[in-house]
């Protein structure tokens, strides 16, 4: 049985703790230690792998894995509440090496590592990730004004460049706190599913150079030290929100987490490789920003003959199916014929007249060249129409049948080049599907 520095009404909890339904963060910080009656720890030499076989249980512990997926829910809409004034944008980073964080976090093991006492899983504070992004902007910053940076006796000169407005800092010349706060804001980083471990090791040679300051030599015993890293392979969301204020330097942030990520590493021991990311950057819009862009999308296929008015019609948001913008341009260019052969007012024609909040007849009055079409001019109009609309339909299956291929492409992971450019060729995917054609290049092989 071990004994618990605890008061004796809490000896019996901490004995019958289960691992298996209890906070990770709570076990690890408070009723680890083995020690004695007299309150004296324990020296066990196997407290990394202890560690590492408590946490493996955890791992597969659904509340765990559901109060996960509820942090990062949360976290996403906490940002979508600011759109007003920040630019959201988030950043999916896959590790490309093992990851430790916190491993000089106080501990009677020397086996740090920052948990979130909440959930129990590690994590990345906010503080860590704005100290290695802020950084990697200023490198950026001074690789960009190599011949015209504000500095004074070979330091730079942090208030006369764009650090201390992004980041915040100090400035000696205000009392205003208004003026020291940044204006980007960092969220705690979490990964997509609950953190494998593993357990690694490093083998300090000169020990007694650390910590006796004996000189090194080669008559000092190595000594392997165990420690827990985060397996590579896994993910984090990186969230951030940058002020409107400052969207001119959005795409300079951007470059900087990424630096920050892939480049310069994050958590302890970057300099022997451990901390580098894979990024994928998500910019997430306003409902307006998300409007506008699927009008603009539209009016591009108007454009270019290849929109089709009954998927229009069917969009699943109202704003976009009623848009008088849109409406307009089909109108301008003539891709509803007005009248069906009896003489009758054609549905679609009817439709844009009642979007734009006028009679068939006063739109018909008003689309015509001075007013004064007749009837032999209507009919070939008609034809015209007739012919665009049939062309729409050929390139709207051209571009159908090119997605279901180049989906199922990317759904396996990779493609030939040679079959690459098959597809392209056959399907005008570059034109017609341009983000299926980015996707299926980014896994070419």
């Amino acid at each position: 049985m071990n004994f618990y520095p605890f008061y004796e009404e809490l000896q019996e909890e901490a004995q019958s703790f289960n691992i298996n339904k209890g906070n990770f963060s709570l076990w690890f910080n408070k009723i680890l230690f083995n020690v004695d009656s007299n309150g004296k720890l324990i020296d066990d030499t196997n407290w990394a792998k202890n560690i590492y076989e408590k946490y493996k249980k955890i791992s597969e512990n659904k509340k765990t894995q559901e109060l996960l997926k509820n942090k990062i829910k949360n976290q996403k809409d906490f940002a979508k509440q600011f759109f007003q004034k920040y630019k959201f944008i988030q950043l999916e980073g896959k590790l490309k090496s093992d990851f430790i964080i916190g491993l000089g976090e106080s501990h009677p093991t020397e086996l740090g590592m920052i948990l979130d006492h909440l959930i129990g899983v590690p994590y990345i504070p906010a503080s860590t990730i704005k100290g290695a992004v802020r950084f990697a902007y200023s490198l950026n910053y001074i690789d960009r004004n190599k011949n015209d940076l504000p500095q004074k006796n070979g330091e730079l000169i942090e208030k006369d460049t764009p650090i201390t407005k992004l980041f915040g800092g100090e400035n000696k010349e205000t009392e205003n706190y208004i003026e020291k706060v940044g204006k980007i804001i960092f969220l705690d980083s979490y990964s997509e599913k609950t953190l494998k471990l593993k357990l690694d090791i490093m083998t300090p040679h000169y020990g007694k150079y650390y910590s006796e300051k004996i000189a090194p030599a080669d008559n000092q015993e190595p000594n392997p030290i165990k420690f827990l890293a985060i397996e590579k392979g896994q993910k984090f969301i990186f969230n951030v929100l940058i002020d409107n204020d400052i969207v001119n330097e959005k795409d300079n942030i951007i470059n900087a987490f990424k630096r920050a990520l892939e480049v310069e590493g994050i958590g302890a021991k970057t300099a022997v490789g451990y901390g580098r990311f894979e990024v994928k950057v998500i910019e997430h819009k306003s409902k307006e920003e998300e409007f506008q862009e699927k009008v603009h999308n539209y009016i591009e296929k108007i454009d270019k003959k290849i929109f089709n008015f009954d998927l229009w019609k069917n969009d699943k948001d109202e704003s976009i199916r009623n848009c008088k913008k849109i409406a307009q341009k089909i109108l301008d260019l003539k891709l509803v014929k007005p009248k069906k052969s009896n003489g009758e007012f054609s549905n679609n024609f009817k439709t844009l007249a009642k979007i734009l909040e006028i009679t068939p007849q006063e739109l018909l009055n008003k689309s015509k060249p001075n007013n004064n079409l007749n009837d032999t001019e209507i009919s070939e109009v008609n034809e015209q129409n007739d012919t665009q609309v049939n062309n729409t339909q050929v390139i709207e299956n051209k571009r159908r049948k090119g997605k279901e291929e180049a989906e199922r492409y990317i759904e396996e992971g990779e493609i030939k080049k040679k079959e690459f450019k098959r597809i392209n060729r056959k399907y005008d995917l570059s034109n017609l599907n341009p983000d299926l054609y980015k996707q299926l290049e980014a896994i070419k092989i």
